[in-house]
Protein backbone atom coordinates (compact mmCIF):
# COMPACT_ATOMS: atom_id res chain seq x y z
CA UNK A 1 0.00 0.00 0.00
CA UNK A 2 1.26 3.47 -0.80
CA UNK A 3 1.48 6.51 1.47
CA UNK A 4 -1.30 8.16 -0.53
CA UNK A 5 -3.59 5.16 0.01
CA UNK A 6 -2.83 5.32 3.74
CA UNK A 7 -3.70 9.02 3.77
CA UNK A 8 -7.02 8.25 2.08
CA UNK A 9 -7.77 5.65 4.74
CA UNK A 10 -6.93 8.13 7.49
CA UNK A 11 -9.22 10.78 6.01
CA UNK A 12 -12.01 8.20 5.68
CA UNK A 13 -11.52 7.33 9.35
CA UNK A 14 -11.43 10.92 10.55
CA UNK A 15 -14.52 11.79 8.45
CA UNK A 16 -16.48 8.89 9.92
CA UNK A 17 -16.77 7.04 6.61
CA UNK A 18 -15.21 3.95 8.24
CA UNK A 19 -15.19 2.86 11.90
CA UNK A 20 -11.65 1.47 11.92
CA UNK A 21 -8.65 0.69 9.80
CA UNK A 22 -6.39 -2.31 10.29
CA UNK A 23 -2.72 -1.86 9.50
CA UNK A 24 -0.61 -5.00 9.04
CA UNK A 25 2.79 -4.87 10.70
CA UNK A 26 4.62 -4.95 7.35
CA UNK A 27 2.85 -1.70 6.32
CA UNK A 28 3.23 0.11 9.63
CA UNK A 29 6.16 2.33 8.59
CA UNK A 30 4.23 3.59 5.56
CA UNK A 31 1.23 4.24 7.79
CA UNK A 32 3.37 6.05 10.35
CA UNK A 33 4.67 8.44 7.72
CA UNK A 34 1.11 9.24 6.55
CA UNK A 35 -0.16 9.52 10.14
CA UNK A 36 2.57 11.99 11.13
CA UNK A 37 1.42 14.35 8.36
CA UNK A 38 -2.31 13.97 9.06
CA UNK A 39 -3.97 17.08 10.56
CA UNK A 40 -6.29 14.98 12.78
CA UNK A 41 -3.62 12.57 14.05
CA UNK A 42 -4.38 13.36 17.70
CA UNK A 43 -7.92 12.08 17.19
CA UNK A 44 -6.78 8.64 16.02
CA UNK A 45 -6.00 5.92 18.55
CA UNK A 46 -4.22 2.66 17.78
CA UNK A 47 -4.73 -0.64 19.55
CA UNK A 48 -2.23 -3.46 19.15
CA UNK A 49 -3.68 -6.67 17.84
CA UNK A 50 -2.47 -10.20 17.36
CA UNK A 51 0.41 -10.85 15.01
CA UNK A 52 1.66 -7.26 15.08
CA UNK A 53 -1.37 -5.74 13.37
CA UNK A 54 -2.71 -2.44 14.71
CA UNK A 55 -6.36 -1.35 14.68
CA UNK A 56 -6.93 2.40 14.47
CA UNK A 57 -10.16 4.11 15.51
CA UNK A 58 -11.31 7.67 16.03
CA UNK A 59 -11.04 8.95 19.55
CA UNK A 60 -14.48 9.12 21.14
CA UNK A 61 -15.49 12.47 22.50
CA UNK A 62 -16.66 12.40 26.08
Amino acid sequence: MTKEEMQQKLFALSNGEVEEIIIPKDEFMIFLEAWNQHPEKNNVIGEAGLGGNVVYRRKTRE
